[in-house]
């Protein structure tokens, strides 16, 4: 008789740290890809690290629903993290725009790149480190 999985409260605080960090990551580089004045990183270095964060988070979890939804939180993470760094230089008292103005534009760039940029790259990057993990 086959008996169904149940999630530790282990796994649930890996899984809620693994997508916290990697989307605080995955956050900060999209930030700092869209800041290139003042952060002049290459792309390529800043996906990348998107990727090689998914790899490690993939290959922490057992099966493929807990990376599905890790990559899930991660995104959500990732989304708030680019906002609160492109909003946070309007949060002076020499801002130019101001932070209504400023927290539209960023909600927008940052849910564009999260959906097209970190959940792909974090999705294969999770794939990969669970297709290589030795969970089996």
């Amino acid at each position: 008789m086959n008996l169904p999985m149940r999630t530790t409260s282990h796994e649930i605080g890996l899984l809620l740290g693994a997508a916290l960090w990697v989307g605080i990551v995955a956050g900060l580089a999209m930030a700092t890809q869209s800041l290139p004045l003042f952060a002049p990183v290459p792309g390529w270095m800043l996906l990348g690290s998107v990727v090689v964060a998914g790899v490690g988070m993939g290959s922490l979890f057992k099966n493929l629903t807990q990376v599905l939804l890790a990559v899930i939180l991660t995104v959500i993470v990732s989304v708030m993290v680019t906002t609160l760094a492109l909003v946070y230089p309007e949060m002076g008292p020499e801002a130019l725009l101001g932070v209504e103005a400023a927290l539209a534009g960023a909600f927008r760039k940052a849910l564009i790149n999260g959906f097209f940029l970190v959940l792909p790259l974090t999705l294969i990057g999770a794939l990969v480190g669970r297709f290589f993990s030795r969970h089996g």
